[in-house]
């Protein structure tokens, strides 16, 4: 059931956007599946693929799931060892993890770019904004409970209210997350 869906949302997302097929590969047939550290193991799998500018095989593939649309969705399990072009942008990497305990993530890295080497000035922490109900009906409202409360408030004020959001409230099945320093960009 996972793959399918996984590679369904990919091709639909980002697949039949593409002039070429979109790479897709598993960090587990090269390691096994390691349990809670999977996620870890396909953060270093995409970060050294961006760093090496090389896409690694996913070992003993053999026979396309038979559920999952591969043409129809542009997408294409990497077989071999793939070289990144240099297209004169930054490259980008998605990394899925699905939990044992239905816990879901979605990883993007980027490629630095040649101008960003060296040191560089760290931003200011920026707190997600977490907002989370029982029904989408309710995420609304408290969408726009959250807009009104944040209207004109100090950053420190935001801050303080974003961070007690993330960390104090329960989280429900309808959420959404507003990133941003001030009231204005949340």
């Amino acid at each position: 059931v996972g793959d399918p869906a996984e590679a369904n949302a990919l091709g639909e997302v980002l697949g039949r956007r593409r002039g070429a097929r979109l790479p897709i590969g598993s960090v587990k047939t090269n390691i096994g599946h390691l349990e809670a550290a999977s996620g870890l193991a396909g953060l270093l799998k995409a970060q050294l693929a961006l760093e090496k500018r090389l896409l690694p095989p996913s070992l003993h593939f053999h026979t396309p799931n038979p559920d999952i649309a591969f043409d129809d969705l542009n997408i294409e399990v990497v077989t071999a060892p793939r070289e990144l072009q240099d297209t004169g942008t930054p490259l980008y990497v998605g990394v899925n993890s699905f939990g044992f305990g239905g816990a879901n993530a979605h990883a993007v890295l980027r490629q630095p770019a040649p101008h960003e080497t060296g040191r560089r000035t760290v931003p200011s922490r920026v707190t997600p904004l977490v907002v989370s109900a029982q029904s989408p009906e309710a995420l609304r409202r408290l969408a726009v409970d959250w807009r009104d409360r944040l209207e004109g408030a100090e950053t420190a004020e935001t801050a303080r209210l974003t961070n007690a959001a993330a960390y104090t409230r329960d989280r429900l099945d309808h959420r959404l997350v507003a990133l941003g320093q001030s009231s204005e960009e949340i």
